[in-house]
């Protein structure tokens, strides 16, 4: 299966999975109410950010190592156990220095669990990308867990708690059930090995800076303000994701492709993989974007109309968000061509931006995280693409796929302009922006001055009829 066939099944899968994400968190905002969702949030936030702790840069470090690994259920297995020492060492620490407003002993269990199962399904996403098979953790990783979780929880909300812990305990099943077959599959008798560490530990430095700051901001958030705004935070950074998945998706599939053309040396094909994966991922980016910015308030109305408060958090996030996947994978590339230490400089320079952000912004205005977060995205990742360009003289674009798809915002930016001043009625918005998104979609496909665009359009057709 070629990379742009595994890339569009991946986003399907993740499409999928994102649809049923989207529809079990708002439910449950909807159901919970502000308060409680705000609770559950601020747990899930904590649990995230000690997650990333004992993440190691797996995401980054598997595509890369088992480009060059043969046993590579060994070297998962040797990593795997290391990280159970490591956890169980080191837990306790993290959790002594986030000081989390958490002293019941169940719910410390409750964290300890689904802080182990996050880490280890984060493990077996990374795992299952390694091995060219990203398509296959965007449909378990993301589409059939998000389906169970959303039944999951309808059952344990219907019938045995109505409050934030309905979605915890929702959560913890659903990560049981996914994770248990994978780990009997795939570990083999060992020991563990610490050898990883010296491989990982740039990549590990990059994702925590990265990372670490959208989950602990939940936690900050509630610090400074209350609940509530953990909430108008989440919806914010929940649909923030919905735009990343376009261009996640293309970068997961192209990873090893980056890889092993920096090891042949072929740099052709690593710049016309980056630059079809950028103009592939613009197209769908543009349409999924001006929706939601032209209609975040009917969005967030439609979970309740508490939530319109934080319109304003969803527009910065989005605004960042968008830049930020547009300009294309340019870290994947710095990270699987040996040029680590340039994402390390990025990732410190973008927390500091957050701090510096954060200082004149985040205690007085409620929105201030949402805009720390998106101006630290936009900068950053400009400045990552001057750098590709200065050390492989690769853009994003070419001259004449950048006007084109200059000319597609423009009109798409007019058409959804005038869709959200003309149209009224949940029915008549969302069937409208819907078929509209659509056919800019296949008209951007269709029309693009890269003749692969049109026949990758027409391929898929042809198959999805078949």
């Amino acid at each position: 299966m070629g990379i742009f066939k595994k890339g569009l099944t991946s986003v399907i899968y993740n499409l999928l999975g994102a649809s049923i994400g989207l529809f079990t968190q708002f439910y449950a905002a909807k159901v919970l109410g502000v308060v409680e969702f705000g609770k559950f949030n601020y747990f899930m936030g904590i649990a995230n950010s000690i997650a990333l702790i004992f993440s190691f840069g797996v995401s980054f470090y598997f595509p890369k190592i088992f480009q060059v690994t043969h046993d590579k259920k060994k070297l998962f297995s040797q990593f795997f156990y290391s990280f159970v020492i490591i956890f169980l060492v080191f837990f306790p620490i993290c959790f002594i220095l986030m000081k989390p407003n958490i002293n019941d002993s169940n719910d410390i269990f409750l964290l300890v669990t689904i802080c182990f199962l996050i880490i280890s399904i984060g493990y077996y996403r990374a795992f299952l990308i390694g091995v060219n098979k990203a398509h296959v953790s965007a449909k378990v990783n993301n589409f059939l867990l998000k389906l169970f979780v959303l039944v999951v929880f309808v059952f344990i909300y219907s019938f045995y708690d109505k409050s934030s812990y309905a979605l915890i305990y929702a959560v913890l099943i659903c990560n049981l059930i996914i994770l248990i077959p994978f780990l009997k599959n795939t570990l083999i008798k060992g020991g563990p090995s610490f050898s990883f560490i010296k491989g990982s530990i740039l990549f590990y430095l990059i994702q925590l800076l990265y990372s670490f700051f959208n989950e602990f901001s939940k936690v900050l958030q509630s610090d400074l303000f209350n609940y509530e705004a953990v909430s108008y935070l989440s919806i914010a950074l929940l649909l923030g994701q919905v735009l990343v998945i376009f261009g996640q998706n293309f970068a997961n599939v192209s990873l090893p492709t980056f890889a092993k053309a920096y090891i042949d040396k072929d740099f052709d094909l690593m710049a016309y993989t980056f630059r079809s994966v950028t103009r592939i991922n613009a197209y769908f980016l543009i349409p999924v974007f001006l929706f939601f910015f032209f209609n975040s308030e009917f969005i967030l109305s439609l979970i309740g109309e508490n939530y319109v408060k934080g319109s304003l958090m969803l527009k910065f996030i989005l605004c960042g968000t968008f830049i930020g996947s547009i300009v294309g994978p340019n870290g994947s590339v710095l990270l699987m061509t040996n040029k680590s230490i340039y994402e390390l400089v990025n990732g410190v320079l973008k927390i500091s931006i957050v701090i510096l952000v954060l200082v004149f912004y985040a205690q007085n205005f409620i929105w201030g995280m949402a805009f720390s977060i998106a101006i630290s995205e936009i900068l950053i990742n400009v400045v990552k693409s001057f750098e590709l360009y200065y050390l492989y003289r690769i853009f994003p674009f070419n001259k004449k796929e950048g006007f084109y798809l200059l000319l597609i915002f423009i009109l798409s930016l007019c058409i959804f302009y005038l869709i959200s001043i003309c149209i009224n009625g949940t029915i008549n918005i969302i069937a409208v922006n819907f078929f509209v998104g659509f056919s800019l979609l296949f008209l951007s496909f269709y029309f693009s001055p890269n003749s692969y665009d049109r026949a990758f359009l027409m391929k898929t057709i042809k198959l999805k009829v078949k």
